[in-house]
């Protein structure tokens, strides 16, 4: 038997390889390989960077690393009995190691290195030293271990310290890397299954609102480095037609339209600067996204479910509204053809809070009111249609299920749209963004908000 350990930093890097090779050999060669040679999939976390003049004056060999001591290998890769070695350490499930390592390691690493630049900075310490950016580092990791927990299972403690190593390990000023370095070729790095849009996707899966990622993401494509070729590619698309469209292209997606139009939110926020974030306003954005996206998996009914979100974030509970909601899910009486029952939901919370009241409109018209309501109205109205292009029913469907709309008068039809993934990550996410939108209508408005 023939082992041979990949130390490739990508995913599937035995799938690769085994790709390159088989089709060079003969039938019986094949048959062979397959018994006698194993490609072992490893995790390569230690960092590398270029040695200087005068380390290589004195050994042409050398190199310049930290001292990370473990290398994680994929036990069932191997040919025979693994060996015995001190510092390997073997696992079954090495898919799930390598994505923790790409969507955590790889994933800060960007993050430094496009918000980073933003602030001037050359080098990743001095990036994760920065307070303003770690803060900001800190919170898209949570991110991301929140999303890789809920996919893999991963303990919520342990992936907790697995993060303070990450920040640990670029936290050493002897590893005087570049933004440069390791910003280079964001074409790549912000792909569909890249260390950015990955781990972004993963979180909104699971009714987890990835904020912090999607800014990564805005970052890296306003990153100056006038050597990188796909930035200026990146750049023109930005420039033609909708922005929503173009990040969907940029990071080929297909269904994820919210995500798309959160990173061209955060692509028009950016100023030439690294902007703040107001930490509580975010959290009570990411607690609207949860709610309305597991309340519509679990009852069903986006209406509804978008007001029972709303009604959590802000401590309030309204019976008589949410019974009314009833019939405007499904693009009102489940036809299709009407308003979203998100967008609906969210007309109606904002309206509590400030639209036209009954005595007040008998007696003197109460038209402040009225349009202050109207003003958070095309507020959501706007937010749908730079996302979905519509806020029709039917409309957003074919946005979001490949063309296809559904009208769910009858049993069949309801039950193709739950095998299409309607309430997996399409409707759970229109009505979390949705919950979204309206909290920063009332924002926008000057109303008082919960603590999240």
């Amino acid at each position: 038997n023939l082992n041979i350990l990949i130390c490739a930093n990508i995913l599937n890097a035995r799938k690769i390889l085994e790709e390159k090779y088989i089709r060079l050999l003969s039938q019986e060669e094949q048959a062979y390989a397959r018994r006698h040679l194993g490609l072992v999939e490893t995790l390569v976390i230690g960092v590398a960077i270029a040695p200087s003049e005068a380390m290589l004056r004195e050994d042409e060999l050398v190199v310049f690393t930290d001292s990370y001591p473990t290398l994680i290998a994929d036990a069932r890769g191997f040919r025979g009995e693994a060996p015995k070695l001190e510092n390997v350490r073997y696992v079954e499930d090495i898919h799930a190691e390598e994505v923790r390592k790409m969507y955590t390691y790889n994933m800060a690493h960007a993050f430094l290195a496009y918000l980073g630049g933003a602030k001037g900075h050359t080098k990743v310490y001095e990036a994760i030293t920065d307070p303003q950016i770690l803060v900001q580092l800190r919170a898209a990791l949570e991110e991301a271990s929140q999303g890789l927990s809920a996919e893999f299972g991963f303990d919520g403690q342990e992936m907790r310290a697995y993060c303070e190593q990450v920040i640990g390990k670029f936290s050493n000023p002897v590893l005087e890397d570049t933004l440069v370095r390791v910003g280079k070729g964001v074409g790549r790095k912000i792909a569909r299954d890249e260390r950015l849009v990955g781990p972004a996707l993963i979180c909104r899966k699971h009714g987890i609102y990835p904020y912090y990622l999607a800014k990564a993401v805005a970052y890296a494509m306003r990153f100056n480095n006038p050597e990188d070729t796909s930035l200026a590619q990146i750049a023109l698309k930005m420039q033609q037609g909708n922005r929503t469209d173009s990040v969907m292209e940029i990071c080929g997606l297909d269904s994820q339209r919210d995500f798309a139009y959160l990173v061209a939110r955060h692509y028009l926020r950016h100023n030439g600067t690294l902007t703040d974030e107001d930490a509580r306003k975010v959290s009570v954005l990411k607690a609207a996204f949860s709610q309305g996206f597991h309340n519509e998996k679990k009852f069903r009914g986006c209406a509804q479910a978008a007001l029972l979100a709303l009604f959590a974030v802000n401590g309030d509970i309204d019976k008589p509204l949410f019974q009314a909601a009833s019939g405007l899910s499904g693009g009102m009486a489940i036809t299709g053809d009407g308003s979203c029952g998100g967008y609906t939901a969210g007309i109606l919370y904002t309206s509590k809070f400030s639209g036209r009241r009954y005595d007040e409109m008998l007696a003197h018209g109460d038209k402040q009111e009225q349009y202050n309501s109207y003003d958070m109205a095309q507020s959501l109205n706007d937010r749908f249609n730079a996302c979905y292009g519509s806020v029709i029913c039917a409309d957003i469907h074919r946005k979001i299920f490949g063309g296809k709309a559904y009208c769910l008068r009858t049993k069949e039809v309801r039950n193709q749209f739950e095998e299409a993934g309607a309430h997996q990550d399409k409707c759970t996410a229109v009505v979390a963004n949705s919950c979204v939108w309206a909290m920063e209508a009332l924002w926008e408005k000057g109303l008082q908000l919960p603590q999240a």
